[in-house]
């Protein structure tokens, strides 16, 4: 029988390697975004790419990508979910509003509120 703490310690390491994938994804569909590798497959956008090929939710494509594009013209935003202080679904909630002038206050607002 598994103990509480091998258990715990297994949670601890898919909770990391999820973190690790999402900053992944967000580095890869910036590359099939940028070189449009989703049209050179038949894809009419990156959307319907990552909704048909990569079986995302149409929520979580949408929120990968608006997160992947917004971190093209503020590379901290990627960082922040790189270190893991924020996650995809926190970043998407600033990327209409956070900019280069602005990034450091929208990063800290949402690494601490709720």
């Amino acid at each position: 029988m598994e103990s509480i703490q091998s258990i715990h310690e297994e949670a601890l390491i898919c909770a990391k390697n999820y973190k690790r994938a999402e900053s992944a994804l967000l580095e890869i569909l910036q590359k099939v975004d940028g070189r449009k590798v989703f049209r050179e497959l038949g894809f009419p956008s990156l959307f319907a790419y990552a909704v048909s090929a990569l079986k995302l939710s149409e929520s979580r494509a949408y929120q990968f990508i608006g997160v992947a594009r917004k971190s093209v013209e503020v590379p901290e935003l990627k960082e922040a979910v790189r270190q893991g202080s924020i996650n995809v679904s926190t970043a998407r909630r600033i990327v209409s509003v956070i900019t280069p002038e602005n990034q450091e206050a929208w990063i800290k607002k949402a690494t601490d509120l709720p």
